[in-house]
């Protein structure tokens, strides 16, 4: 087993190691995955590639068998967003990960836990939480809007696509998501939905505090090149969205439709109302003021239409109204 100590003085600040690692290599042999094993000090998100390499197709020249252990103390990422005692087993076979776990802690008392494992023959299940992503998304660099909040996710992969019920889409796998307890601050499609829909005064609470939300909760089916979404809200105190399509992020293409349910506390106070309040309110998505929309995106141009007729409509003729349109 070769071994490799490796120390750059390369983050943007220069005041951090960009990495300081001992990495050992076993020589790949015939029909054997290669053996990787890596531990470090302190490991910067951007140095990965700069470590291992940048191959040519595939996963360059770990080749399509691996095991990858790695165990970091410091992982520094964007924005002065690091993680600590980052503890990842990766098990490669054919292409395919068959096995991995990764865990860390993160900012004063966040964590980081998701695990893929093989359930079946032919199915693998993705599943894991990480408190604090706005955290995360931070340490990645990527545009990030969330503040606060705990993810979890609950994913089914399929060796082979199936089918889909109703169409003929094939579909790689099918999960949950949800996400509690967080805000969403200067989100400008939301921002642009609201103002479409009249609602100025949540407008002016997202562009300064943010707008609260207790929960969302996702079921999405997993698609060659995104996801498509079904039977899905995001509900606070203020306002309560519905939505339902599908995301096609290869050609970067969107198209959902659902309601939105201003003064969600009203529409949850009616709703336990027993029996007039169902047949007024509806369900968990539903409220008797409801604003129905359509969004349609393409290469980052969203186009928006509301149907005022459900402005403020019970929910038992607005249903009977989405039948006429």
């Amino acid at each position: 087993m070769a071994r490799a100590s490796c120390r750059r003085n390369c983050r943007p600040c220069g005041s951090q190691p960009y990495y300081d690692a001992n990495v050992r290599l076993a020589p790949p042999e015939a029909q054997a995955p290669r053996r990787i094993q890596l531990s470090a000090e302190s490991l910067h998100l951007a140095g990965l590639t700069s470590l291992f390499g940048e191959g040519r197709g595939g996963n360059g020249w770990l080749g399509d068998n691996f095991d990858i252990i790695a165990r970091v103390k410091t992982l520094h990422g964007q924005e002065d967003a690091d993680f600590r005692d980052v503890r990842l087993n990766w098990q490669q076979r054919r292409g395919r990960a068959e096995r991995v776990r990764l865990a860390a802690a993160h900012a004063k008392d966040g964590e980081l836990d998701m695990r893929l494992e093989r359930v079946s023959r032919t199915a693998r299940r993705l599943r894991g939480f990480i408190t604090r992503p706005d955290h995360a998304l931070r340490a990645l660099n990527a545009r990030n809007q969330l503040r606060g909040g705990e993810f979890s996710l609950d994913v089914e992969l399929w060796d082979q696509p199936r089918r889909a019920e109703d169409s003929e889409a094939l579909i790689f796998g099918r999960g949950r998501a949800h996400l509690s307890d967080f805000h969403v601050v200067e989100v400008p499609l939301l921002a642009r939905l609201l103002t479409f829909a009249s609602l100025g005064g949540i407008v002016q609470t997202l562009r300064r505090d943010g707008v609260h939300f207790q929960h969302l909760n996702a079921s999405f089916d997993v698609h060659r090149r995104g996801l498509f979404f079904e039977n899905s809200n995001v509900s606070g105190e203020s306002l309560a969205i519905s939505f339902e399509g599908g995301y096609d992020y290869a050609r970067r293409r969107s198209r959902f439709v659902g309601t939105l349910i201003p003064a969600n506390a009203v529409n949850g106070l009616l709703r336990r109302i027993p029996l007039v309040g169902r047949i007024l309110v509806g369900g968990e998505d539903d409220g008797i003021i409801g604003i129905r929309y359509a969004l349609r995106g393409d290469n980052g141009k969203n186009q928006i239409s509301i149907n005022p007729l459900t402005v403020v409509t019970p929910s038992l003729f607005r249903r009977m109204l989405t039948f006429i349109f």
